[in-house]
Order: C-alpha cells, then sequence, then structure tokens
C-alpha cells in the first residue's frame, strides 16, 4: 500500500474537466460505477467517514440516475430527463454536486480498464481525450451493473434499433418519438418489465407498437400464464398487437440504412423503430479479469457484508448475487432497489463504520402497463416447482377497498404456498387497483417465512376508504388453506378451459342473478343457472350423478354453494376459482361486468 502511495505521489491532476484528486490523508476509497449501487455507496461513505478520499468512476455522461424510471421518461410522466437525477429537494445529482455537496471526485466519460489487485491501483482512461491513469485504493467498490443482451441477429445494428440500457439512448428515443411526425409503428422485442414499461409511450404518441416474445406468455420471470393473459387482453384493447411464442430472426433496413422491417419464423413486420430488450447479464469482466471469485448463477460472489473474495474490494448492484430467501438459493436480482440497499451496506463496511449485512431478497418486482399495476413478490407457481416445492395455488378477485365503499379498483390475485407445510412461497397482483401495497405487505411475509395461516391472521390496518375487515390478502390465504384443507374444492381457470372444450358430462352450475347472467354467461349445452337465494328451495333440480362446476362472478358464493350441497350429500362438486370475473378477465376477455359479493 506504502509504495503505491509513494509511486502516486499527491494533487495529481490531468485535463481540465477530468481532475484526479489524491491524499496523502484519510481513507482512500474508489467506487467503479456510478448509476445506483456506486453512488448510494459513496455518499453513505461520506457521511460515516468525512475524512475518506472518495473517487467514483464513471463511463458515461451521467450520474446517480433512477434507470427504471427511464421508460416513464420515455412515455413523458417525467418531463425532463434532470427529473431523473434530482434529489427531493430539487438539486440535480451531477458531478458538480458530487464534489460540492459530497465531496466526492466524480469522473465522467471514464472507463475502468483494469484492477491491479497487488499493487491496490485502478487504470483507467479517459473516453474523451485518451489520457489514461493509475488510481490507488484502500477499498476498492464494483458497481459496473448489467449490461443489455444483444442476440446476434442479422441487422441488430442498423440505425433505429435501441437497447434502453442507458439515459442517453432513452433521451434518443423519446426525442425520435416526438419529433418523428412519420413514426407510425414499432416493434418491441421481448416481453420483460423493460418492453412493457415502454408501451405508454407508444400509446401516447398514438404508434402502433408491437411486441414479439419468443417465450408463450409476457412477463414470465413475474407471472404465470393466467394473469399474464389478463395482461396480454389489457395490451391489445389499448391497440397494441402482442405476438408469443414467436423468434425473431433478423432485421431489415431501407436504403439510408434504418430499420424498416422486422423478420420473425412466422411473418415480417413493418417498422420504424425497435426496441430489443430480451433481458440483462452482469457486467463482470473487469472483476473477473481480477481475479475475483464468480459465483455459478456469472455474477460477483459476495459475502453478507457485500465482500468479494478480496477483503478490500465490495461489489453490489447488477453486478452481484444475492441470496433469495425463499428458495435459499444464490440469484440474480438485478433492480435499482436492491442496488440502493446494498450501496449503503457498502458504505457501513468500507469505512469501518458498521458491520451492516444485506440478508438477501424474496424476489419483489412491480411495474406500471398502460392502465394495469403489476407487480410480484416471491416465487409463481413455476419457479416454486422448479425449485423443488410442491405448490398448491389459488386465484381470487378483489375490490382494493371495502366493497360498500365508492372508488374501489379491482386486482387479481394469485396465491402460491407449498402443500405440505403451508408455507407462504408467493404472489402475483395484477390490476388497477392498489398493488404496491399488496406486494409489500407480501414480501414482509415472505422475508419472515410465514405460514398461510399466520399470513391470515397478520393484524394489518382497517378502514372502509382503504381496505375490507378482512383484508384481501388474508381473504386470498384463507381460499387456499380451505382448497389445501379439502373444505373448498376448486377448478382453475386452465382445467375449467379444457373442461368447457371437452365434451364430459357435467352440470356447469351458475347461481349468479338474473341481471347478472344477463350481462354475461358463458354458452354450453351443460349450463344451468339457479340464483343462490332460491338454492335451498329448488336444489332437487340439479341433475343427480354428475359432477357439478360452480360458478359465480368472484367465487364466494359458489364455494358456500358447494358448502351447502356438502350438507345435502352432494359431494362432487367444485367451484371455479376467480368465477366469471376472473375468467372474463383471462380465458374470455371482454364479456359482462362487475359484480361485488
Amino acid at each position: 500500500m506504502e509504495s503505491a502511495r509513494a509511486n502516486q505521489g499527491a494533487g495529481t491532476s490531468f485535463s481540465k474537466g477530468w481532475p484526479i484528486h489524491m491524499t496523502e490523508t484519510g481513507k482512500r476509497i474508489v467506487i467503479i460505477g456510478g448509476v445506483a449501487c456506486g453512488p448510494k455507496a459513496a455518499a453513505r461513505a461520506r457521511r460515516c467517514d468525512p475524512h475518506a478520499h472518495i473517487t467514483m468512476i464513471e463511463q458515461g455522461e451521467f450520474v446517480s440516475f433512477a434507470g427504471c424510471g427511464m421508460p416513464y421518461y420515455i412515455a413523458g410522466a417525467v418531463p425532463e430527463k434532470e427529473g431523473l437525477m434530482t434529489t427531493t429537494t430539487g438539486y440535480v445529482r451531477d458531478p458538480e454536486y458530487f464534489r460540492k455537496m459530497k465531496n466526492v471526485d466524480t469522473l465522467t466519460f471514464t472507463r475502468a480498464d483494469r484492477i491491479d489487485r497487488e499493487n491496490k491501483l485502478v487504470l483507467v482512461t479517459n473516453l474523451k481525450t485518451g489520457e489514461t491513469a493509475q488510481i490507488p485504493y484502500d477499498k476498492l467498490v464494483i458497481a459496473t451493473g448489467a449490461r443489455p443482451i444483444v442476440p446476434p441477429l442479422e441487422g441488430i445494428n442498423l440505425k433505429g434499433i435501441y437497447t434502453l440500457r442507458s439515459l442517453e439512448e432513452a433521451i434518443e428515443i423519446r426525442k425520435t418519438i416526438e419529433e418523428n411526425m412519420e413514426l407510425e409503428n414499432a416493434v418491441i422485442v421481448g416481453g420483460g418489465r423493460i418492453s412493457l414499461e415502454v408501451t405508454d409511450a407508444f400509446a401516447n404518441q398514438g404508434v402502433d407498437a408491437t411486441i414479439v416474445e419468443l417465450l408463450d406468455s409476457l412477463l414470465a420471470t413475474m407471472l404465470d400464464p393466467e394473469l399474464a393473459l389478463y395482461l396480454e387482453h389489457t395490451l391489445k384493447k389499448h391497440g397494441m398487437t402482442i405476438r408469443t411464442g414467436e423468434k425473431v430472426l433478423r432485421f431489415e433496413g431501407d436504403a439510408d440504412g434504418r430499420v424498416a422491417k422486422v423478420v420473425t419464423d412466422k411473418r415480417e413486420i413493418e417498422t420504424q423503430m425497435a426496441i430489443v430488450a430480451v433481458g440483462v447479464r452482469p457486467n463482470v469482466d473487469l472483476a473477473r479479469n481480477a481475479g475475483l471469485e464468480i459465483g455459478d448463477t456469472g455474477c460477483i460472489k459476495v459475502n453478507a457484508h457485500m465482500q468479494t473474495s478480496d477483503p478490500d474490494i465490495y461489489a453490489g448492484g447488477d453486478c452481484v448475487e444475492t441470496n433469495n430467501l425463499v428458495t435459499g438459493k444464490k440469484c440474480f436480482m438485478p433492480l435499482g432497489s436492491v442496488a440502493n440497499r446494498q450501496g449503503r451496506v457498502i458504505g457501513d463496511n468500507i469505512t469501518g463504520f458498521s458491520s451492516d449485512t444485506y440478508p438477501g431478497v424474496v424476489g419483489t418486482s412491480m411495474l406500471k402497463a398502460l392502465d394495469l399495476n403489476v407487480g410480484k413478490a416471491g416465487l409463481t407457481e413455476f419457479e416454486a416447482a422448479k425449485n423443488g416445492f410442491d405448490p398448491v395455488s389459488i386465484i381470487t378477485p378483489a375490490a382494493d377497498k371495502s366493497h360498500f365503499y365508492p372508488g374501489g379498483k379491482t386486482l387479481l390475485i394469485k396465491m402460491v404456498a407449498d402443500r405440505k407445510t403451508e408455507r407462504l412461497l408467493g404472489v402475483q397482483v395484477i390490476g388497477p387497483g392498489d398493488m404496491p401495497r399488496a406486494i409489500d405487505t407480501v414480501a414482509a411475509a415472505l422475508t419472515a417465512q410465514m405460514t398461510l395461516q399466520q399470513f391470515a391472521n397478520m393484524d394489518v390496518g382497517y378502514a372502509p376508504p382503504y381496505a375490507s375487515a378482512i383484508s384481501i390478502l388474508a381473504q386470498c390465504a384463507n381460499a387456499l388453506r380451505n382448497k389445501i384443507s379439502g373444505l373448498g374444492k376448486t377448478i382453475s381457470l386452465q382445467d375449467f378451459k379444457t373442461r368447457l372444450e371437452g365434451d364430459g358430462d357435467f352440470v356447469l352450475f351458475d347461481m349468479r342473478k338474473d341481471n347478472e347472467t344477463a350481462n354475461y354467461k358463458i354458452n354450453d349445452k351443460r349450463y344451468m343457472q339457479i340464483p343462490m337465494h332460491e338454492l335451498p328451495d329448488r336444489v332437487g333440480e340439479l341433475p343427480e350423478g354428475k359432477e357439478i362446476i360452480a360458478v359465480c362472478q368472484i367465487g364466494n358464493r359458489s364455494y358456500e354453494t358447494c358448502c351447502m350441497l356438502r350438507g345435502k350429500g352432494i359431494e362432487d362438486a367444485v367451484y371455479l376459482e376467480g368465477g366469471m370475473s376472473a375468467w372474463m378477465k383471462t380465458f374470455d376477455f371482454g364479456g359482462g361486468g362487475e359484480s361485488e359479493e
């Protein structure tokens, strides 16, 4: 360390606009990466150690911006790019802000080329001038983030094709959408969160957008197929075209070298712009070349203190792996929320202020897609099975206020648990209602590894303008407990669809009122209707010896009916999970209205 100090000296500087200051006093902290985890680590380190010399290196032009807000900037919800970089009091977090307010030397347009662990140096290049320098460190933080996956497709480098992984690119996309009056259509390759978040931008400008997704459903890592159908149908209602199960083969350009066509394995799609958002990979080249340990996930391996295999080097954000508290396995979780929390832990540890730890994640994610709020905490049913659980699930619709209070908005909830232990494994929520409150509640329960019984009896708040007396999550948990115990025998939406399409002999028993069935009912020869309030007097009209599939609007009355029928000796009765409300949002979108039960 002393040799490195002697070799470098103090006060070294380069051309104007790229000063590199060095000091003989105070701990020298160097941070590589200036978007989320890096700035958070720098700010926390400064609060914990006012004497440390902190240098932050960023390859791009902007620092400390909300990368997750870029789709909303493109859509115009965030009017100016500076909005993504301002503090709550209105200061723009640019390099000068970090120098003046945080006493952090911030080097933009600077690439970290190599880490010399033996001499504790970071070798950097000024991308504007080509100058190189060596920056010594006592503690080093790697926050290099992730880079977009760019498929090696023919024509991928045509003009008008973007990956939306930098603020500079977001600025260019928004300018193109707003200023190109001839822009009529665009293609989004990939059906993940970035793709869905950017849909507002095209919808607001009247651009015909097509999403092309290789998998069979959208948001495959967030939603199971039934809820993904709700999302897909809603996007179509707003004029978007959705192509799932379709592979992009190449891009074709016009005479000016601009993208003009997307060719898939099923069709050719004319376009004037394409956004390729098929996922990201951790940016670990610098760490790997420095000999740091890389985990099985392909991310930098760190301990609970965010410390790498080198005790003087820490790492956080999209380039590191973290613990999944639900599965007990390592995972890759590239989210700004995770990066910021990890940055704070790093700031404590590199200054010696505390030995704070980062426990891990439960897989909490949320987004806005047009007028839908979409969220997930924990595992989907598919992920639960993949990770060795025996998953059992249920779907319930709900309103985000008491049913008698005006202004309530609907949500569709899917809850997943382990069949044997009844441990809560995950929840998905979609709809125009208050999704974030539900998802954050679930995240807390997952962190505590609650069972369904514990979760259903959590002491959550109640007032009619905000919630029902038994929360919608507790109602869902209790419905799932009934299913596991056998008290509530259900049929899933997918299985119901299969039964309707087959020629099996059963009774499709609808106990809704006449005004409800007038809005929507299933046209099937096996269909019969008896309103629930008439059932005690008309139960004898039900055919003997046939399976009964009971349906109502959201599932409550049909569950009650199955219990009533069991009391009369009719055991072969199940009810449709989520009722007609869930059915119409997923497999038969667009029919009928809503009815509270």
